[in-house]
Order: structure tokens, then sequence, then C-alpha cells
């Protein structure tokens, strides 16, 4: 796509911009400033997404707003539209530091409220879906292996997909997260079962010997690193097989949930997780809460000792 005539017009300034060039050094200053690869590939996804879809906005001032009102307005769910705001707004933000804009028109759009409804998958789904990888291929046993470490650890699919042999350690049953594939830019250590740990060490045996460190573990069949949009495909082709959807993040959902169902500890998960707060962390526990009350009302010892009060006090009367 060739670049577009866009300028910056009255308020934005009389010079003249073209957004891609903006963009790529809006990219380098948050490179430089230390944000990790996988946010600076959502600054980037999130606005040329916005400029494609309105690649003249920046000239017109007035249409900027309302272009982006209808950008926001068509996001299907809440995450989607508090991702859209939050990496547009620090594009904007930088416009402003650099002198280029006067003002952020989203500095007041407010994020909605994301109830972070979370789906896990029940234990036979995963158990038959774990049954369809070929382990014969490195594909299979890659995709095999990659389900059974998110179902372990719970780690984010950028994470999984970015980590070295190096970053390894199945003897130990340990792999180290570095800050620079960590969503939080802070390094942490997960814990696989021993069963992980023996399929890992097959999968790494059938590396090709002229791949070097630098390939990833969970890497295509060329040695490339393997994009989330593929992962994410793949297991779309899994969900037909089985007639259900599973995404990759419902892997790590289902990892979450059942581990606290199987009496795992809250603060634990966090640390698992990698998440900053407890208040992520939270979500699963209220929903694990809610399987709790939903049990309780069904299968409660009182409710048992009570309908049989009554059906014996119907029968004296």
């Amino acid at each position: 796509m060739g670049k577009s005539n866009v300028v910056f017009c009255n308020s934005w300034g009389n010079s003249s911009y073209q957004w891609e060039d903006l963009l790529e050094e809006f990219l380098i200053f948050k490179s430089a400033e230390g944000k990790s690869d996988r946010t600076v590939l959502d600054y980037r996804n999130h606005v040329t997404r916005f400029f494609r879809a309105y690649p003249d906005v920046l000239c017109h001032p007035s249409s900027l707003k309302r272009s982006i009102l209808a950008y926001l307005k068509s996001a299907k769910t809440p995450t989607t539209y508090n991702l859209r705001l939050q990496n547009l707004r620090v594009f904007f933000d930088w416009l402003m530091e650099e002198g280029i804009a006067s003002e952020n028109p989203l500095r007041r759009f407010k994020k909605k409220r994301n109830p972070g409804k979370f789906v896990p998958v029940n234990e036979e789904i995963l158990q038959s879906l774990l049954s369809l990888p070929d382990k014969k291929t490195f594909s299979g046993l890659r995709d095999y292996c990659l389900i059974l470490f998110t179902l372990d650890t719970a780690t984010r699919p950028w994470e999984a997909l970015q980590l070295l042999p190096s970053n390894c350690n199945p003897r130990s049953l340990e792999v180290t997260i570095p800050s620079h594939i960590s969503k939080t830019r802070v390094s942490r250590t997960v814990y696989i079962s021993a069963s992980t740990s023996k399929q890992l060490r097959r999968l790494l045996r059938l590396r090709h010997p002229q791949w070097k460190e630098d390939v990833t573990i969970f890497c295509s069949r060329d040695g490339k690193v393997m994009k989330e949009t593929s992962w994410g495909q793949q297991m779309r082709r899994y969900s037909l097989k089985l007639g259900y959807k599973v995404t990759p993040y419902m892997l790590r959902h289902s990892s979450a949930t059942l581990f606290l169902r199987n009496g795992g500890n809250a603060v634990a998960l966090q640390r698992m997780m990698g998440h900053t707060s407890m208040e992520m962390t939270e979500r699963y526990v209220h929903l694990v809460e809610g399987d709790i009350r939903d049990q309780h009302a069904k299968f409660s010892a009182l409710k048992r000792v009570v309908e049989e009060t009554n059906r014996i006090h119907k029968i004296k009367g």
C-alpha cells in the first residue's frame, strides 16, 4: 500500500506529515523506552488499523474525533474497545510530547468496564483435544507439547511462542519466562510436570541438527518463530474436529481455573500467570467460587434433609 498524503492542519501544526512515518518514529521511541516486542507490535497493529480505516483524518481535526468514535464503537467487546483506546491514546500522547499535536482527542475517553468473562474448557474436551495432534510429526508433537505446556503453566501464548531451549530446564522441571518476552517486562519461573518435561525433551530431540539455540522451542517446521495468528489458526482446525471452539487463551483460562479447582493457591496462581496484581487473578477466584455456589445450591446436605423432613410431614398430614 502506498503512503497517504496525510497532513496535520490548523491546531495540528503547519507542516505536512505522513502517518506511516510518524508511526515508525513512535515505535522507535517506545522500543528505546524498553517496551516489550509484544507491546510495540500491539502499537503498530492498532495504530495502523485505525489509519487504514480513516487515512485522511489528521488533516481535518473536526472529523478526527468522529472517526475515533466510530472506530471505538465498532469494537464488539469491552476488551477490544479498551485495547483500541489504550493503544491510540498512547500514540496521540506521544504526538503531543513531540509538539506535533496540541491535544489528545482521546483524553476524556474512559475504558469500558470489563467483566472479565473467562471461558474454561471442561476436562473431557481437553482430553479429546490432546488426542488430535499427530505426535509422529514435528508439527503435531509441537502442538501437543504447546497445549500441554499452556495447561501446565497458564503461560500467555505470546510468551510461550518466544521461548528458547536455553529458557527450559526439563530435568529440574523449570522454565524461565525472560523479561524481554514477558508482557509485564518482569521475568518469572514457571514449573512443569514430569509428563510435560518428558514431551518437551522429546520435542527438543526432534529439532533439525542445523537449528541453533536462537530457534524457538515451539517453532514452525522451517525453524521460524510461530506467530500467534498461526497458532490460533491451528487451534481452529482442531476445534473443527472437536466440534467445540477452543482458542489459545482458553487454554490459559482453563489452566487457571483447574489449578484453583484442584486446590491451588491464588497467590501462587498470580505469580504463575505473571499478573502484576491480584485484580486479574481474583476474576478466576470468583469464577471458581461461582462454581462452588452452584454446586452448593444443587447438592447441599441441608437441602436433602429439609426435603426429606417435608416429605415426612406431608405423609403424616
